[in-house]
């Protein structure tokens, strides 16, 4: 690989989120976010507004999208930021069974 265009390492890519949560990303964590988000078993992590603007929550997609959303309500976040760090930090974790701190 060229100098110009290094290879991010995994370290790399998980500082870049953690200094920018909302983005934008670089391409190389941009891809990363994209097969994070594509998990396509059951139980899918995703953020949902609960508040506009104000409070957010974890969710799990069922996998029978006829089934109900399963929002975590023991933990809200009123920082976007925060909300997207810990939604990142568990799909890392079931993806590859690592937990960031």
């Amino acid at each position: 690989m060229s100098d110009l265009y290094p290879e991010e390492t995994e370290a790399d890519l998980i500082a870049e989120f953690r200094r920018n949560p909302t983005g934008p990303h670089g391409p190389a964590l941009q891809r990363l976010l994209n097969r994070l988000r594509a998990d396509p078993g059951s139980g899918r992590l995703v953020l949902v507004t609960l508040e506009p603007f104000r409070r957010w929550a974890i969710a799990r997609i069922p996998e029978d999208r006829q089934g109900r959303i399963e929002i975590e309500r023991d933990r809200i976040f009123t920082d976007p930021g925060a909300a997207e760090w810990e939604l990142f930090r568990r799909r890392w974790h079931d993806r590859t069974g690592i937990w960031l701190d």
